[in-house]
């Protein structure tokens, strides 16, 4: 009988980890793509906004996020969405508006395609 509350305790425990960790990735990835869709708009707009505020916010929030995404995730991905968020950290600062859009388009989509990937199935859990 200890056996049977053990192996209960451990899968509701592992199902609660999986769910935990696809709101956490759907909640955080949602508020980075927001900020960063919110920069490429002033971008494209090409009125002279501040384009570097919701940009810098999502940069922190991706810093803050990553060492736990590492911990649940298991995404190849990662390495690529950290590197462009460096190389857009230092384009915040010039007037290299093409490159940054490019690299905000980039990061949105792997940003997507990551939230789209965690799902807590039967399968990934167990």
């Amino acid at each position: 009988m200890k056996r049977l509350a053990i192996s209960l305790a451990l899968a509701l425990l592992a199902l609660s980890v999986a769910v935990y960790s696809y709101f956490d990735v759907c909640k955080s990835t949602g508020k980075m793509i927001s900020g960063l869709e919110a920069g490429l708009e002033i971008i494209e707009s090409e009125n002279g906004g501040d384009y570097q505020t919701p940009v810098s916010l999502s940069v922190g929030i991706w810093q803050n996020c990553r060492d736990r995404f590492e911990l649940y995730l298991y995404s190849e991905e990662m390495y690529d969405i950290s590197l462009n968020y460096s190389k857009i950290e230092k384009l915040l600062g010039t007037d290299d508006t093409g490159e940054l859009k490019e690299l905000l388009y980039e990061n949105i989509n792997s940003l997507r395609r990551m939230a789209d990937s965690q799902s807590p199935t039967f399968a990934k859990v167990f």
